[in-house]
């Protein structure tokens, strides 16, 4: 009864909800993706007392966990269209493939979800915080470090991490469009690893060269887990990388480096994942 119940209710707010996906139609989504995906969830709200609902203004966020009913991994990105307490708060969220086309759309909790983060927003939090920004990488310096060779008198080695780190802003603009707005930062215990940034005339402890010349090239220990990505940062007890086989970025454990924490397909959800969850 509660379900037909809100189903009546959401009938009339998606006639003038704004279409975010495309290529499905709200009586579908209605009476598909919406209420025969996510049964367990309704048994949770209360449909005893006034249902109240807002619009949502289409606030993107990422999954915070699988949900292999929906077809849905940790990490996707999905689209707020609506909100409700009833009075637990859940979200309406829209999540499509990438042609547009809507292949789930679940009621959520806070839980399950994670505020969605762009560089620009860390940045934000970065001044909010008064954390120290560094300027942008400049555009020439950024095109000689991704098309330029690495100098003859480089050892193998050393030239194989300077190539990776070169394929990495070539092949991952969404990652590399974080140099066109700061250096890397550190932020709440986290560090992106910077480019040029500089400490006395030498490259900053948080230079990405440094730091993978670091950890691939040394007499001590070469860890074979990271031999072949690039580490972009670290947070506490993790190391953030990018694997060229899984085309993913990677949080690991820094002791057991084997050990992948959490996987993301686009940059942003690496942040999201390591910011903040939705509040």
């Amino acid at each position: 009864m509660g379900v037909f119940l809100l189903s009546m209710v959401l009938s009339e707010y998606m006639d003038c909800l704004p279409h975010v996906c495309g290529g499905v139609s709200k009586k579908e989504k209605l009476s598909g993706s919406l209420f025969g995906s996510s049964p367990h969830v309704w048994g949770l709200f209360s449909f005893d007392k006034e249902i109240k609902m807002k619009r949502a203004e289409l606030d993107v966020v990422v999954l915070g966990e699988d949900l292999p009913n929906e077809g849905l991994v940790k990490g996707t990105l999905g689209t707020i269209v609506m909100v409700f307490n009833t009075p637990t708060t859940g979200y309406l969220v829209e999540f499509c493939d990438e042609k547009g086309k809507t292949i789930a759309m679940p009621v959520l909790f806070p839980a399950q979800l994670k505020r969605y983060f762009t560089i620009g927003n860390l940045k934000s939090l970065m001044v909010e915080g008064n954390y120290p920004v560094a300027d942008p990488v400049d555009p020439d310096v950024m095109a000689d470090l991704m098309h330029k060779v690495a100098p003859v008198e480089w050892e193998d080695k050393k030239r194989r991490v300077y190539e990776d780190i070169q394929r990495l802003l070539i092949s991952r603009p969404d990652y590399a469009d974080m140099f066109n707005i700061m250096d890397g930062g550190e932020y709440n215990g986290m560090t992106l690893y910077s480019l040029v940034q500089a400490e006395n005339g030498e490259p900053a402890w948080s230079n990405i060269f440094v730091r993978n010349f670091d950890t691939r090239i040394n007499d001590i220990y070469v860890d074979p887990n990271l031999n072949d990505k690039v580490v972009i940062g670290e947070e506490g007890m993790s190391v953030i990388v990018y694997s060229f086989t899984d085309d993913r970025f990677e949080i690991r454990d820094k002791v057991s480096s084997d050990y992948v924490i959490e996987s993301h397909t686009h940059f942003t959800g690496l942040l999201s994942a390591l910011i903040e969850p939705v509040s």
